[in-house]
């Protein structure tokens, strides 16, 4: 399903772009290509993984106080990396359409169902 919804993204967009792979595309054509993949994705995760690319959710019955503690000493070490990650926002929506997000029917006549448009690395949209 990631596949066909990336191959229907708008032409050009990043949403687009092959995001996933096999051993021919992950080890052997890179390794052709003179590409030491390893390296390259270590490289990338420490220029832009740190904690502004974090989003955190936390729920519980302790008070506000005490979670936010309990966050502080679990992630309080996590560095800002030292570049933001990029932004793909000014390659707009990735599907065509006036909403500009991709829409399913669900069955019923005259329902549809509407999905953000965002969810390709995470190997599905969300719904």
């Amino acid at each position: 399903m990631t596949q066909l919804l990336c191959h229907t993204a708008r032409e050009g967009h990043p949403f687009r772009k092959f995001g996933w792979g096999n051993k021919i595309s992950l080890w052997e054509q890179p390794r052709a290509a003179g590409v030491d993949l390893h390296a390259s994705l270590s490289a990338f995760y420490r220029r832009y993984y740190g904690a502004q690319s974090i989003r955190l959710v936390v729920c519980g019955e302790e008070t506000l106080d005490e979670q936010d503690a309990a966050v502080r000493a679990k992630f309080g070490a996590v560095m800002r990396a030292p570049e933001d990650p990029p932004s793909f926002a000014a390659a707009g929506p990735p599907f065509e359409g006036a909403s500009g997000r991709l829409q399913r029917g669900t069955g019923g006549a005259g329902r549809e169902g509407r999905g953000s448009s965002a969810g390709c690395a995470a190997g599905r949209p969300r719904v």
